[in-house]
């Protein structure tokens, strides 16, 4: 029920059956079907660039719950987990409503020390015991797949979600473009008289991660692929959504219209018969001169890449904003002393970070604990 969403989707070859359209259509492509779990799925792979038009409904009632189903909702381990399942007989003790029991477990991780990141500590044999009592660092998956086990411990029929989340607008041709660093984890609950619920536990630790990305909800400590690492190579952004809008351009022309189409609209613009194979090779002359500008700019970035560079650079910064700014010339610890004269109260830390710089940038060996350390540092320098 609701108002509907309708949209457009150009989806690049998955060599799979998926297809992805925001819950729940009620309009499905040709040749596709959904299943009981909501997955959208075509009769053959999309091995190709796919053009198909989406109506959903976000604000959805499906129907009562059925015992199979149920059952999957609630099946857990026999044994393991000892301490959550405690907490959760703790939160029963007390005769909690699903709702509340729901609202327990995003406080647990709301209220305690939990830690969004990408390079998560390994866990063993009782692995939601040891990543909400002890390390309590993970990704999306990890805060999912231990809310779920809570609820289901409950007695509250609960289950992964997996799919995309966010995206990044293009303001060339006005779309959002969906990457597989979107890809997100989160959980639905069963509630009586609600049906299924979305709860994203994620949101209760990082809300950057939701409302802004992947991007905003990573520290400085982590190695970002180049293509999601937005706040780098401005222009090598613009110059890379630019091209991505004409090619979105190009697969729209080419998916939504017919040759007969084709030929009336570029015979508008003053063209005469199209030679499609010219077309091609101009095509794939343009792709190859901007290949050779992205490497070129690409080879002139690769030192905001380094993460020993990108961390000097952040922690220069930090100070310029405060009047202290580097020399072109100057050495970092001749730059840290100078730091330390001008600000007293900063000498320990400025001195630091300048001379474990130097021994990174200049040093014989680069130690990865040394690295980390230093972006640690960094990241908790305040000027």
């Amino acid at each position: 029920g609701g108002e509907a969403l309708e949209c457009v989707v150009i989806m690049e070859p998955s060599n799979r059956i998926w297809l992805f359209a925001l819950d729940l259509p009620d309009i499905l492509p040709a040749r596709s079907g959904i299943t009981p779990s909501f997955q959208l799925l075509r009769q053959e792979p999309v091995n190709e660039v796919y053009r198909y038009e989406m109506r959903s409904y976000p604000r959805y009632r499906t129907g009562d719950l059925e015992a199979a189903e149920r059952n999957r909702g609630l099946w857990l381990p026999r044994s393991g987990n000892p301490r959550a399942r405690e907490l959760v007989a703790e939160w029963r003790a007390r005769n909690l409503q699903p709702d509340a029991v729901v609202r327990a477990a995003l406080a647990l991780f709301r209220e305690q020390a939990f830690y969004y990141t990408l390079n998560p500590p390994l866990l063993g044999s009782n692995s939601v015991d040891e990543f909400l009592f002890r390390t309590r660092q993970g990704f999306c998956e990890h805060y999912a797949s231990a809310f779920v086990f809570l609820m289901r411990s409950a007695g509250v029929p609960a289950r992964v979600v997996t799919g995309y989340q966010g995206g990044e607008r293009n303001t060339f041709g006005d779309y959002l473009i969906v990457r597989q660093s979107d890809a997100h984890a989160w959980a639905e609950v069963w509630l009586e008289e609600r049906g299924w619920v979305r709860v994203d536990p994620t949101a209760a630790v990082a809300p950057n991660r939701i409302q802004q990305g992947l991007y905003a909800a990573v520290a400085d400590t982590e190695d970002l692929p180049f293509l999601i690492r937005r706040g780098d190579s401005r222009w090598l952004r613009q110059l890379a959504m630019g091209w991505d809008s004409l090619n979105n351009s190009w697969n729209e022309w080419i998916l939504a219209y017919g040759p007969d189409r084709q030929k009336e609209f570029l015979s508008g613009l003053g063209f005469g018969p199209v030679d499609w194979a010219d077309m091609t090779v101009a095509m794939t002359v343009a792709l190859g001169g901007f290949s050779l500008v992205v490497a070129g700019l690409r080879w002139r970035d690769q030192g905001s890449r380094d993460p020993v560079t990108r961390a000097w650079r952040r922690f220069c910064a930090r100070l310029a904003r405060r009047g202290l700014t580097r020399g072109a010339h100057e050495g970092p610890l001749a730059f840290a002393e100078r730091v330390a004269g001008s600000r007293p109260e900063l000498a320990e830390s400025v001195r630091e970070i300048g001379r474990l710089y130097a021994v990174l940038r200049y040093g014989p060996v680069v130690s990865p604990t040394e690295v980390r350390m230093l972006q640690r540092l960094v990241r908790e320098f305040r000027a």
